[in-house]
């Protein structure tokens, strides 16, 4: 009888003990969020500028390629056949690549179900990315925040930028890995050491098997390595 009232005493006052906990975690959650909001309102106002201009009448503005034709066979085949690809596609110069583009373009796939009605969504997805990091590299490159917004407006509301964000293809995230591979090299130069080298090395890994023009970074990265002078340091 007394472990009863015990038990029930402590299911009377524990909501009361809890309670207010709860008030106060929530309230410095909410704060927490409310300054991280103010402190990158600016680039989140323009990522959601990006993502509007590419989302919209996503599937009125679809468009389907022979190239894309030849992707969605080939994501066939890795999702419904089981058939592991283990070539990408030619390049100019008759170079196949590697063929982690296509297990990439898989994951947008296979989350639609097979349907490319899917795609601009992660297509956009992928464009507002890059929006977010052409502002972030602008800025850290110029040390000016009306360069970093100018730079970010145009590659949000560029028309040629938008239309080829409709569909997922390899041009998608090759924005993306060009000024992933900027930054790392521009904090490289400016702290006049090699750090984020294994991520180099992969984003470079990737960008050489996603489209051709993606081997200039890798020229790029020589070039800078041979001018700088740089020590291999892994961490």
């Amino acid at each position: 009888m007394d472990y009863y009232k015990t038990f029930r005493k402590i299911e009377i006052y524990l909501p009361c003990v809890l309670q207010p906990l709860y008030v106060i975690c929530n309230f410095v959650k909410i704060t927490s969020i409310r300054k991280q909001f103010k402190k990158h309102q600016l680039i989140i106002l323009l990522s959601i500028i990006a993502f509007i201009f590419r989302i919209y009448k996503g599937s009125e503005w679809f468009f389907w390629n022979v190239d894309e034709d030849f992707t969605a066979l080939t994501v066939k085949r890795i999702l419904v056949d089981h058939r592991p690809q283990l070539i990408g596609f030619p390049v100019p110069g008759g170079i196949y690549i590697g063929p982690f583009f296509y297990y990439l373009i898989s994951i947008p796939y296979f989350l639609s179900r097979l349907s490319p009605f899917g795609l601009p969504l992660f297509a956009a997805l992928g464009g507002t990315i890059a929006s977010s990091l052409v502002y972030k590299v602008a800025k850290l490159l110029f040390k000016n925040d009306g360069i970093a917004i100018l730079a970010t407006l145009i590659y949000a509301l560029s028309f040629l930028v938008n239309v080829y964000t409709r569909v997922f293809t390899a041009l998608t995230i090759a924005p993306i890995l060009g000024l992933l591979v900027y930054l790392i090299l521009y904090q490289n130069i400016n702290k006049k050491q090699t750090k984020n080298i294994l991520w180099l090395a992969l984003i470079l890994a990737i960008a050489s098997q996603t489209e051709g023009s993606s081997f200039s970074l890798i020229a790029l990265t020589s070039i800078v390595w041979i001018i700088y002078k740089f020590k291999f340091i892994v961490f």
